[in-house]
């Protein structure tokens, strides 16, 4: 029998119950005011704010943000963010409701975000935002930058996508250093510049070679290990601790270990059978020694890859701190499962 349905915490009942207070709040006045950038509107939102504010602490604005899209709003979700968004605010995700919100307002109201440790901006991020988020969210550890799509016709009638974040919007942020967890769009091709704005391998090596503490780049489709390796720029050594690597080579895995010494966490796919073995043995017995590849927890090898136990047992035990391997086998691995049994490993070894 599946786990009965526990009832919601008295504080989450708060939560829930403020928010819907706050809605409808907001929504009188929406209906009273046409134009929601009167100034008479503007007057009865800074006294629902200011009554607020006096009322609740400031670490629940977080939480009433966080929660508002799972209460939605029924008119202009501007009003109710003018209302919930707080001067000490440390974290922010945007709603989907957000998504058609114009620019001007996320400008108005980006330098309010001084304080922002989270800053979650998908799908409504333009350079112009970057250039404030640049400028006055300097304490941003975690940030998702997913640029804004628009839809217009080309000259054949066809429905052609238009990006709005480019080389220069990372080029402000690059001021930001403290960032450890960076979301954004992957790197796209010369023509795609012709019809908007897009970000290149050149911008994306720039941006990350200037945050020192950054951990992880969260790109959707993107080779970032094969963008690190085939450089031209000298950089590294980098934070960074998660990196999945498309079509690697021995010499490739070599450099990016350089590149990459804090590494935990490496997803390595579309090897052949041309290059496997070299690969495998730059990461078991090469000159490195798996100096650096002793600090890996968690390793993936491309299912279409053949590896011997010998090879296995060599990762195993050359990678001191490996939590989960995840490997196609093609013999019987018993005796490797002996061997992480014998030697009490924290080790989780699977197969596709």
């Amino acid at each position: 029998m599946s786990p009965r349905k526990q009832p919601s915490s008295l504080f989450k009942l708060c939560v829930r119950t403020s928010l819907n207070l706050i809605n409808e709040c907001c929504f009188i006045i929406e209906k009273n005011y046409a134009d929601i950038e009167c100034k008479e509107s503007e007057k009865q939102i800074i006294l629902l704010k200011g009554y607020l504010v006096s009322l609740l602490p400031t670490r629940l604005f977080d939480v009433l943000c966080l929660e508002r899209g799972c209460y939605r709003y029924r008119g202009d979700p501007r009003i109710q963010l003018n209302v919930l968004i707080h001067p000490s605010m440390s974290i922010f995700r945007k709603s989907d409701l957000d998504n058609g919100i114009p620019q001007t307002f996320w400008v108005h109201v980006m330098p309010r975000f001084t304080h922002l440790v989270v800053l979650d901006l998908k799908f409504i991020c333009t350079d112009e935002i970057l250039e404030l988020i640049g400028s006055k969210c300097l304490l941003l550890e975690e940030l998702n930058i997913v640029s804004r799509v628009d839809i217009c016709k080309s000259l054949i009638n066809a429905s052609v996508l238009i990006r709005n974040v480019s080389d220069s919007g990372l080029s402000y942020i690059s001021n930001l250093k403290n960032l450890r967890i960076l979301a954004m769009d992957p790197p796209r091709n010369e023509r795609a510049s012709r019809v908007g704005r897009c970000v290149s391998q050149a911008g994306i090596i720039m941006l990350i070679s200037e945050l020192p503490y950054l951990e992880e780049l969260r790109i959707e489709s993107c080779d970032i290990g094969s963008t690190l390796i085939n450089t031209d720029v000298s950089i590294g050594p980098l934070s960074l601790r998660k990196i999945n690597c498309h079509f690697a080579s021995a010499e490739g895995m070599r450099k990016l270990v350089k590149i990459c010494p804090h590494l935990k966490e490496l997803s390595i796919t579309h090897l052949s059978a041309n290059n496997k073995d070299a690969i495998l043995e730059e990461i078991a017995l090469s000159d490195l020694r798996l100096r650096y590849f002793k600090n890996v927890r968690s390793l993936w090898l491309d299912c279409t890859l053949e590896v011997s136990k010998d090879v296995v047992k060599q990762v195993i035990q050359g990678c001191e701190m490996l939590q989960l391997f995840t490997v196609d086998f093609t013999e019987d691995m018993s005796d490797v499962h002996k061997y992480i049994a014998d030697n009490n490993l924290d080790l989780k070894l699977g197969g596709y």
